[in-house]
This record gives structure tokens, sequence and C-alpha cells, in this order.
């Protein structure tokens, strides 16, 4: 690399653990770099040596050929200087032909006049100023103007008999007619002056004639001879050029210093790569945490719940386990059946008081699918038939029914969608009984998928339903649709005493608390409370918002 912007010497570096090396490599390649470019050069110029050589003798023949024969041309014919007459009469016979041409020039422009003339509408302008030289002519051509102009000016206004337009059409007749003689007299002027200028040119052609041919022979011979003098004459500089450059070639390079190495080790640097190394080793864990949590929009755990839906209670949190998903009986002390007596306990302390002696309806949801509100649901009717609490879970999800693909039911039994198309039917023969807990845990089923969900949860047949119910059972537990994708939730709405809204850890994305919070603010949910399912569990799985109500068998409600 140069030393400095402007300088043109290089300085070579090389990096290595020998130093001995090091200095052998970087001296050698110069020594070879400056060999290299000397002996190119000496070829260069033994190349142009050879080939000028070989001419050389070529133009010595010519030379010598080309001089005896204008020695011998000039004593066969007698000639010496004669540079000077042949001068004069070129100068004469070119001077002559300029008239001859300036002539025929005014030749052809009174012509051109002449035709104008002939060929012309009555009284129009003639072009003025052509180049003629004849000043009488230009003067007759103008006043002809003057008339025809006074004449177009006057036509509009009165008519063909009027006397002043009558007069102008005599005076241009009369001009007119000068016109034609006077161009007439001159064109005969010019053809006698040009019959006279052709016989000068044809003696001037005729003395130049008389010069010898032999003398444009001897021009040639003498310019062939000056060129072969001034190509040996260059040739034979660029002869001693060449003879000195292979006598004495200069060296490529100047070695301003030989290989040296200094005494401080160029890498590592210490006192950059331990300050680099430690601010690495701070930086990107660092960088790398940050950029995994703020990237990260799934609802991690509670402090998520606390931070962004302060205004909704959390009942509970359910621990994820890979194995066990359900409630398993009256005697079940394992941390989930513990999680879903935490979340009844709790649940409990958020109705509120009534002394109707009727029974409480809890509505269990969530969001989207996907984020376990069924089986959230069906363990938290089984944990309150475990305290001997007489239970009715109720499949309020009509789209997408799940509660038999858990309980391993017939999806065809009679259950809820046949009582809201024909209420008057007994409520209790869409009622099942339950898996476990005996009479204390009883089912109803969605049954049949109907055609508009909707419309029958509109109507009064699921009140009446509910109300029914609550004459029998002291919990009701409603398993009902997703909020975010249909609206069948928030038409049933008002027949909760508690809706527990399900989300899922490392599932539900944390936009969701915000549409749970407008929900709780528009009172759209009664008494709303979160429930986290899924604590603990790493694994996070996709969702979109914009998915069709309707997912497929097996999938969690």
């Amino acid at each position: 690399y140069p030393t400095n912007k402007d300088s043109d010497i290089l300085s070579l570096t090389l990096s290595g653990e020998s130093v001995a090396r090091s200095e052998a490599i970087l001296n050698t390649l110069v020594e070879k770099f400056d060999q290299d470019g000397i002996r190119d050069r000496q070829l260069v110029s033994k190349r142009t040596l050879e080939v000028i050589d070989d001419r050389f003798l070529y133009l010595s023949r010519e030379l010598d050929s080309i001089e005896s024969g204008k020695e011998n041309f000039k004593q066969s014919n007698n000639l010496s200087y004669i540079e000077a007459d042949a001068g004069l009469t070129l100068q004469q016979k070119a001077e002559t032909e300029e008239e001859v041409l300036q002539l025929e020039n005014q030749l052809e422009l009174s012509r051109l006049l002449q035709e104008t003339l002939q060929n012309q509408a009555e009284f129009n302008l003639l072009p003025a100023d052509i180049g003629l030289e004849n000043v009488n002519l230009n003067a007759l051509v103008n006043d002809y103007n003057q008339l025809a102009l006074e004449r177009q000016k006057l036509l509009p206004n009165v008519g063909l008999n009027h006397p002043n337009l009558q007069t102008l059409s005599g005076q241009l007749e009369r001009g007119k007619a000068n016109i034609v003689k006077s161009v007439n007299v001159y064109q005969a002027q010019l053809l006698t002056s040009l019959e006279q200028l052709s016989r000068r040119r044809s003696a001037a052609g005729f003395q130049f004639a008389r010069l010898p041919e032999k003398e444009r022979t001897l021009r040639a011979i003498e310019r062939q001879q000056s060129i072969k003098e001034k190509l040996f004459l260059i040739l034979l500089e660029k002869r001693e050029e060449a003879a000195i450059n292979v006598a004495a070639t200069a060296p490529s390079v100047k070695v301003v210093d030989h290989a040296l190495t200094g005494h401080i080790p160029v890498s590592p640097r210490k006192t950059i790569v331990y300050p680099l190394s430690l601010a690495l080793g701070v930086l990107l864990p660092f960088l790398f945490f940050f950029v995994r949590f703020s990237l990260n929009t799934k609802i991690q755990g509670r402090a998520d719940l606390d931070k962004m839906g302060k205004d909704v209670p959390v009942v509970a949190e359910i621990p994820f386990f890979k194995e066990q998903k359900s409630f398993m009986g009256v005697g079940d002390r394992s941390v989930l059946a513990e999680a879903f007596r935490m979340l009844c306990t709790n649940m409990q302390f958020r109705l509120p008081k009534r002394d109707t002696g009727k029974g409480r309806v809890v509505f269990v949801t969530s969001s989207i699918k996907g984020e376990g509100k069924t089986l959230v649901a069906l363990n938290t009717s089984l944990s309150l038939a475990s305290l001997n609490k007489k239970v009715l879970l109720v499949g309020a999800d009509l789209r997408n029914p799940q509660l038999h693909q858990y309980l391993g039911i017939n999806r065809q039994k009679m259950g809820l969608c046949e009582y809201l198309m024909d209420p008057g039917m007994p409520w209790q023969d869409c009622v099942q009984d339950g898996p476990a807990m005996g009479k204390h845990h009883q089912v109803c089923y969605s049954a049949t998928v109907p055609p508009s969900a909707p419309e029958l949860l509109s109507g009064d047949a699921f009140a009446n339903f509910m109300d029914k119910a609550r004459e029998v059972y002291d919990f009701i537990v409603v398993d009902t649709a997703p909020t975010l994708l249909v609206s069948d939730t928030l038409l049933l709405s008002g027949q909760a005493d508690i809706t527990l809204f399900v989300l899922r850890a490392g599932y539900s994305d944390k936009r969701l608390l915000d549409f749970a919070a407008e929900l709780h603010k528009d009172q759209k949910l009664h008494n709303l409370a979160f429930v986290l399912n899924e604590v603990g569990h790493g694994t996070q799985k996709r969702y979109n918002y914009g998915h069709a109500y309707g997912y497929g068998p097996g999938e969690e409600g």
C-alpha cells in the first residue's frame, strides 16, 4: 500500500510467526520483481533492434534506387528549377476560372429573374436582391415591387375600373417590359464577357499543358525520396535508444529499506482483544435475551396479566402437564387437581352474594381456539363435584363441540341443540350422567351442530333451560364459544354469575388482553376473571386471528 496519498513509495508488510522467513519472503519478492521488470524491458529492446536492422537493409536499397532514378531522369530530360514558372501559370489559370464562375453565376441569376417574369401571375411581386450585380436592373425590380404593393393595398378597396388602379396597372406593365429588356441586355453582356474569359482560360490551360509531364514525375520521385529519408532517420534514432536500453537497463524499483521486523507483535493486540472479548461476553447475552423477549408477544405468566389487564382479576394458574389432562376424582391430590380446587375456591369468592337458593352459572370462554377452555370447563365442573356440589356441565359451544371428545361420548346423543330447537320437550332428556363423581356430576352435550347457532342462542329457550337447571344444580358450568371469533358467548353473557376467560401461556398473544379488557370495560361479559392455562409450558404454538371458527377434531377447545 502507498505510504501516503500522493506518494510513489509502496510499503510491503507480511505477518508471520517466523521472523527470518517473513524477511526472506519480502526481500526475495522485491528482488524477483526487479529482475523480472529488467528482463521484460530488455526483451522488448532486443526485439526492437532486430526489427529495425531488418528495416534498415530494405530502406537503404530503396534510397539508392530512388536517387539513381532521379539523377538519370534529370539528365535525360534536361530538367532544372521550374517551380516558379509553374506557380505563375497555375495562378493565372485559377484567377480566370474564378472570373468565369462569377459570370456564369450572374447569367444563371438573370435567367432565374427572366423565368419568374414569364411564369408569375399578373402584377405579383418579383424576387429582389437575389445577387445580381447590375445596379440598374435591381433598381427597376425595386420600383416594380413598390408599385405592386400599392396596387395590392388599393385593390381590396376599389373596383378593377378605378382610375388609380388602372394607372398603377399601366405603370406595372411598362415596368415589367423595362425589366425584360434590361435582363436581355444584361445577359448579352454576360455572354460576351464569358466568351472572352473562356478564350483566356483556354490560353492559360494551353500554357499549363506545355509544362512537361515529366516534372510531375520528378516531384513524385522527390516525395518518395523525402519519405524514405525521414523514416530512415527515425529508425536510426530508435535503434540507438534500444541499444542503450539493452546495454544499461535501469532497475525496475528502488529499495528504500530491506525487510525489517518490529519488536512488538502486531497480532493479537492484548489492549484490544481483552476489552473487546469482555464487552462481547457481556453484550451478546444481553442482546440475545433483549431480542428474544422484545420479539416474544406471547403471554408467559401472571406478570403479563397483572401488567396489561389490571382491572381483571386472575383466579387461577393451571400448570402444564404433558400426560395428565383431567381431574382424576375425589381423592386426587395431584398438582393439577389442587390447581383446579384453588380455582373453584377463588371463583366462589368472586361470586355475588345471593340468598335465593338457586344454582350459580359459571361461563368458561376464551378469545380464540386452542387455549384450552373446554378442558378447563370440564376440570372445573369435576372439581366442584368433588366438593359434594351438584354440578351440570353444559356444552354451549354449538359450532365446534369438544366435550364428547374428552368424555368419549357419541356426538349423536340428545343434547342442548335438540332442546333449543324444541323447547317443549323435557329438559332432563338432554342431560347425561358424567363419567365420574356419581350423581354429583352431569353433562348436557351440545349434540347436533345446528345450521344457525346465533339464532338458537338468541331466543328464550336457552334462558328457560338455565332457569330450570338453577333449580336443580348448585353450579352450572357452561363451555361457550371463543369470543374473538363468534358472537355466541356475548349473546348468552347475561346468564352468567361469573365468566372465566381462559388464556394459554406461550400461546395466547398479549394483544388479546386488550380485547378481554374491552369486553370487561363494556360489560359485555359479566364478572370477568382470568384463568391462565398451561403455565410453565415453554413451547409456543402458532395461531392466527383470521382462522375461521370451526377447528378440526381433537384440538383443544
